[in-house]
């Protein structure tokens, strides 16, 4: 009986700590976070939700997502006309982006030489 009993347990432990880790992945993934704040602007939209709660809820999902990603997500900007965008800015501060690469030449043509003085 006692043996049955601590299997019965450790299968126990075993599905709820399967629970625990697939609730922590979806939390912290960030496109279950962005597909948050997308139903978040729906319900909005359908007069679910009020412009506070909205902006309450915004407020929340982009503080975790900016505790996931390690850094600034953005801002959400509302035009005059009601829409809304997004402008997300990453990297650290100070940080450069790295330089375009060169546009490929076209077939056949050289490279020219700067001519010296």
């Amino acid at each position: 009986m006692l043996l049955v009993d601590r299997a019965l347990l450790a299968g126990i432990r075993f599905v709820l700590d399967t629970v625990e880790r697939a609730a922590r992945n979806e939390a912290e993934d960030p496109a279950a976070l962005r597909g948050r704040l997308l139903e978040a602007q729906l319900r909005f939209e359908l007069g679910e939700l009020d412009r506070a709660a909205l902006e309450r809820e915004e407020r929340e999902i982009q503080e975790r997502l900016r505790a996931v990603q390690g850094g600034p997500i953005g801002r959400a900007l509302e035009t005059s006309d009601g829409l809304g965008v997004e402008i997300s800015v990453g990297g650290d501060e100070g940080e450069l982006a790295p330089e375009p690469a060169a546009a490929p030449r076209p077939p056949g043509t050289r490279r020219r030489r700067a001519r010296r003085a």
